[in-house]
């Protein structure tokens, strides 16, 4: 039997993904992940997404691989951090991802954030708010889902865009959330703060999923979403909330 992780499905299927040495990461396993994006199958193409408490990437990079055309990756660890870009490099996806190292649970903050640099290429659509035929807006725009600049434009350091990838226009419809479980015990206001957000924010497309992994009998507040489906794989459980629109 074959150890660790490899995509199952798309244009990079059977890639055995880097891991990252000594870190606390557990990767959705591929059962997991077989499951879920046959579930998914008819969202992923063209579709935006979100990896929080990205890991190594496998979420975010099997969306990508099964055709959707962006993701940002969320994770505080550098050592995360350069083993994603290792990953997306290796696949030849670095320009649809952008991955940040920030916490998932400033996400939207950083995803809102006024947008300072001078990126070349065309603005992109701030979630509800309609493009300017006569040339880009004028000032500091939220960034959304914008990644950031090449490094040498940034200042390097913590929270800067690791990717450089080109400018990506409109809203999420899929965002991951897989947390250590023992957040669901240790931190239940910040993930129930994080999931209302999400529900909230126009980064979010109406109809969009938020997808949480979880132990059986672990409860989080979601009370902002529609709940549409549970999947139980032996001991993990993953959760289809479900944004209330289209």
């Amino acid at each position: 039997m074959r150890s660790g992780v490899y995509l199952t499905g798309g244009t990079a299927k059977g890639a055995k993904l880097f891991s990252v040495p000594g870190a606390d990461v557990r990767p959705a396993t591929s059962r997991v992940r077989v499951s879920l994006f046959e579930i998914l199958r008819a969202r992923l193409p063209g579709a935006v997404a979100i990896d929080l408490f990205a890991g190594t990437g496998s979420l975010g990079l099997e969306a990508l691989s099964r055709g959707a055309a962006f993701c940002v990756f969320f994770d505080t660890d550098p050592r995360c951090a350069e083993v994603l870009n290792r990953n997306l490099a290796k696949l030849r996806l670095a320009d649809r991802a952008d991955v940040r190292r920030e916490s998932a649970f400033d996400a939207l903050r950083v995803l809102c954030r006024p947008a300072l640099d001078t990126a070349p290429g065309p603005p992109p659509l701030t979630p509800g708010r309609p493009a300017e035929p006569d040339g880009p807006p004028r000032g500091p725009q939220p960034e959304g889902l914008r990644p950031g600049v090449k490094g040498k434009d940034r200042a390097a350091g913590g929270g800067a865009s690791q990717s450089g990838a080109a400018p990506r226009q409109g809203p999420a419809d899929i965002v991951f959330v897989d947390p250590p479980y023992a957040f669901y015990d240790e931190r239940p206001e910040e993930m129930g703060r994080l999931l209302s957000g999400w529900a909230a924010t126009p980064l979010l497309a109406p109809g969009g999923l938020v997808l949480v992994e979880h132990r059986p009998r672990q409860t989080f507040a979601a009370q902002d979403f529609e709940v549409g489906d549970e999947r139980g794989y032996g001991g993990t459980v993953v959760t289809f909330l479900r944004k209330p629109g289209r």
